[in-house]
């Protein structure tokens, strides 16, 4: 990088300066970085137009051509990282004693973490855990980023912020986070893989690309650092011949309900393999964890239950299932679900061949459809049905209602959106939440 361009920057950006990567969000006092879309032309106006609005002391740009703003500074893709990093460790120091635990795969991610958190907690060791479920210290929710994983620069600051009150990250690791270097120079003492299966292809194209994405956490671990993976998840260690990790067995000794579905296990075994590396003497006390919010939850109504669950995958749709009918072989399995908008197609036929493996009845409705018709969304799903046990209520709480009414001493499993509370139409978020739609439905 030009020396002057951070020699500059460094003479001017004292320690009252913030950084920012929103344009909304940035202040007078503040060193914003912002990444001009190439593809098109138009993308060129489009981004003038915004940093015409924003406000800031210092714009670096990772740009191939100047947009003529005062105090702007263009640079390539390398210099954009390299100065982000610079100035983030300069006003925003990282303790040096910090622990990290990574968490990266399909399904289970979200899971994982969260029994870190609750497993650290109950050895009176203090955690701050970032992912889907937002960010959290120890028991109390501090933000949500709206990202499985957060820009670099907001990851930065809130482990900055709270850095005096934890000792230890625990935090997702996304394919999309990894390819677009959100993770930045953050390294890890254990990184955990608990699957491989097919999701993200609107963004990773291939499911080659989007298991390169995921290889990349290879990368983020400590010279001391240890990889683990369950060791039932075979074909994904066959796939990762060359690479070094340590192979998880399953400590299946356990009266937790939870930890009976099998997948649950891996993930707690998981957790307990990457934590013990770090604390060789800590108490994993299988009978305090609990299910983290929207991964099988589980409601009992009269003779029936009620499973509340995030899978929003072919593979979660199909594990979550096969363990329910394995679990409750004595009982019928109803199944609800959707698949969201503008996002990988090519899955939604393969969510009802999952579904309908295991099931006697399957409702399909409407899941986060965001700029999509929700119905075109089920007539892609309902082409992967072979037999005809499937119906369509689109109005999702209205078909939760009905599957409800349905039950017999069954099972319902609702899938799909978990501990989510809104659904996304159109750019809006409207409120809603599976979890008070069946509470709701019981207390009545």
């Amino acid at each position: 990088m030009n020396k002057q361009i951070v020699e500059r920057i460094i003479e001017n950006f004292g320690p009252d300066l913030g950084v920012e990567w929103k344009t909304q969000d940035s202040k007078i006092n503040d060193i914003l970085f912002y990444r001009v879309p190439v593809e098109e032309e138009s993308q060129y106006e489009l981004a003038k137009s915004r940093l015409r609005e924003a406000k800031y002391k210092f714009l670096v740009l990772k740009s191939d051509k100047p947009l003529g703003f005062e105090n702007e500074i263009c640079v390539n893709e390398v210099q954009f990282e390299t100065l982000k990093q610079m100035i983030l460790d300069r006003n925003f120091p990282l303790n040096e004693n910090i622990k990290f635990i990574g968490i990266t795969g399909t399904n289970g991610k979200t899971t994982t973490v969260d029994l870190v958190r609750q497993i650290a907690i109950n050895n009176n060791i203090n955690i701050i855990t970032v992912g889907t479920l937002g960010v959290y210290l120890n028991n109390e929710f501090i933000m949500s980023f709206g990202l499985t994983t957060p820009s670099y620069i907001d990851l930065h600051k809130i482990l900055f912020k709270f850095q005096d009150r934890y000792e230890l990250v625990a935090m997702e690791l996304s394919s999309h986070a990894l390819s677009q270097r959100r993770i930045g120079k953050i390294l890890f003492d254990a990184i955990g893989w608990t699957n491989f299966t097919q999701d993200h292809l609107d963004y990773h194209k291939t499911m080659g690309e989007y298991f390169e994405a995921k290889k990349i956490s290879f990368q983020k671990l400590k010279k001391s650092g240890k990889y683990f993976i369950p060791k039932k998840q075979r074909d994904l260690i066959k796939n990762l011949k060359g690479y070094e990790f340590e192979e998880v067995d399953l400590d299946d000794n356990f009266k937790n309900p939870f930890l009976s579905i099998s997948y649950n296990l891996q993930n707690y075994s998981l957790a307990t393999s990457m934590l013990k590396l770090i604390y060789p003497q800590i108490n994993c006390d299988a009978n305090s964890i609990v299910a983290p919010p929207g991964r099988a939850n589980i409601f009992e109504y009269e003779d029936s239950l009620i499973v509340i669950d995030y899978a929003h995958t072919p593979d979660a749709i199909e594990s979550v299932a096969r363990e329910l009918k394995q679990s409750f072989p004595e009982k019928e399995l109803i199944v609800l679900f959707g698949c969201g908008g503008d996002r990988d197609k090519s899955k939604r036929p393969l969510m009802a061949q999952a579904a309908e493996k295991y099931a006697k009845k399957v409702i399909l409705t409407s899941d986060n459809p965001r700029f999509e018709d929700p119905q075109s969304i089920i007539n892609d799903i309902k082409i992967g049905f072979e037999s005809n046990i499937y119906e369509i209520i689109v109005e999702r709480k209205e078909s939760i209602l009905k599957a409800l009414s349905m039950l017999n001493r069954n099972v319902l499993l609702i899938a799909g959106k978990g501990h989510e509370e809104y659904l996304d139409i159109k750019g809006i978020k409207e409120e809603y939440s599976d979890i008070v739609t069946v509470k709701d439905f019981i207390n009545d």
